[in-house]
């Protein structure tokens, strides 16, 4: 546990997070609580809903490394990590860091060995899509031979379609798309 809040609080450091940071609680083995620089005691209720999302993400990225307790028999090589719109109350400025962390540690590790089986990532966010797609493949023509890419179209009775990324650009082009 305490390898896994260094980790999120390095993370936050990288983001350029310093207002606050997960610190083990005093008089307690296994306790964290949030901590602020100046702050005697700090609620969670002090974050914003960006905060909070961004501790859950973080967390669920050393939460996918397994587990250190011998007890655990959590095998990450056969796990589909699931990520509903993780900057859905964001700030935009982290759009681009979330995208990179799940390229770079989950979907396309480079030289180090793959961390989980599959990565699903829901989104609405259309600049988050391109950022994701345009990590996997610089030609976005091109991004269905690396990623399975699908829309879901909300009536009376859901469907899922195929999506060419090359056809919704910006938000204008969605708009257009789902009025036409």
């Amino acid at each position: 546990v305490d390898a896994s809040i260094d980790a999120i609080n390095d993370r936050l450091k990288s983001l350029g997070i310093s207002a606050f940071s997960i610190q083990r609680q005093e008089g307690q083995d296994r306790m964290y609580c949030l901590q602020r620089p100046g702050v005697p005691d700090c609620s969670t209720q002090s974050l914003s809903e960006g905060e909070k999302t961004l501790i859950a993400f973080l967390y669920f990225m050393e939460a996918l490394k397994g587990s250190h307790d011998e007890d655990e028999n959590v095998d990450p090589k056969r796990t589909i990590a699931v990520i509903d719109d993780p900057i859905s109350s964001l700030s935009q400025n982290y759009v681009y860091d979330i995208a990179t962390m799940i390229h770079r540690e989950l979907a396309n590790p480079g030289d180090r060995p793959q961390r989980v089986k599959q990565v699903i990532v829901l989104t609405h966010n259309l600049f988050f899509f391109h950022e994701l797609v345009k990590l996997h493949r610089v030609k976005l023509e091109n991004a269905h031979n690396k990623c399975g890419l699908l829309r879901v179209v909300k009536n009376e009775y859901s469907q899922v379609d195929t999506l060419d990324p090359t056809k919704m650009l910006n938000d204008y082009d969605v708009w257009w798309h789902i009025l036409n």
